[in-house]
């Protein structure tokens, strides 16, 4: 039963990753852009860098929520086998020091947050 738990752990480590990578890259590539626009004379190029910048970042967005989505069902699978345990008699609030909850979308809400801000910046 463990195992099954650590392989969860793994699975939403692996999703914290690929958030990371994606807001990564898409600032990247929107700093890139903002240069690009700085070196281009004509406005109406850089309006569509700057317009290019946006979707990048709503794209960037939609893929962090798919990834939050993946995540939030791993920590729902992973609470089911932690209800199972605590009905075996393992004390998890004992063991974590906080009682068992569901988890929901917005279980690590300060790094969405923290992402959020980061591609919105980013433009």
């Amino acid at each position: 039963m463990l195992a099954v738990l650590d392989d969860h752990q793994s699975l939403i480590a692996a999703g914290k990753t690929q958030r990371w990578e994606v807001v990564k890259w898409v600032v990247t590539l929107n700093i890139a852009l903002t240069a690009a626009s700085i070196a281009v004379a004509n406005i109406a190029a850089a309006l569509l860098f700057f317009y290019l910048s946006i979707a990048m970042a709503i794209s960037a967005a939609l893929l962090v929520a798919y990834y939050n989505s993946r995540m939030t069902s791993v920590r729902r699978d992973a609470f089911i086998t932690q209800e199972y345990l605590a009905a075996q008699k393992i004390d998890f609030e004992k063991i974590t020091g906080k009682p068992l909850k569901r988890p929901g979308w917005f279980y690590d809400w300060d790094e969405l947050a923290v992402l959020a801000f980061m591609l919105f910046l980013s433009i």
